[in-house]
């Protein structure tokens, strides 16, 4: 029998604090026991089913092009109607997919259009909006590489 996996969220409240984590789990019926290791107290736990867990790059990779990040990029995600929404406003993307993988592949097609279209464009051939995009990338992207 293939086992699939897919990512739950799991949240536990003790002592009036939450602690979040995020976890693998098995959808073949195996039965997954969770142990805190500094909780001195369990409460209750639970399961969200599709919860859209953050999204916060610091290296994007599309094809055989690899961006290293200055600093994580914080993403909004969100699951609606079957569906996988991230978005990142300071660049202005927003992308989806039918799975999470491919909103997250969708995310790094898109970064790296954004960079081949502007980053690498001349600036007198940019309008003022767009050279403003370039310096924002610029002062994102670390290294850029390709294979």
């Amino acid at each position: 029998m293939k086992q699939v996996s897919e990512r739950k969220q799991h949240s536990s409240r003790t002592s009036g604090k939450n602690v979040l984590g995020y976890f693998k789990i098995l959808t073949d019926g195996t039965t997954v026991e969770i142990k805190p290791l500094s909780v001195k107290q369990e409460n209750e736990f639970d399961v969200l089913q599709n919860y859209a867990h953050p999204f916060s790059p610091d290296t994007l990779r599309f094809e055989n092009h690899t961006f290293v990040l200055n600093k994580k990029l914080v993403c909004v995600v969100e699951y609606q109607e079957d569906m996988y929404f991230i978005s990142y406003g300071d660049l202005d993307i927003s992308v989806w997919g039918r799975t999470r993988e491919e909103a997250e592949e969708a995310f790094a097609f898109t970064f790296y259009s954004l960079y081949l279209n502007y980053c690498i464009e001349k600036d007198e051939k940019l309008s003022f909006k767009a050279r403003e995009l370039k310096r924002k990338l610029k002062s994102i992207i670390k290294n850029y590489h390709k294979l």
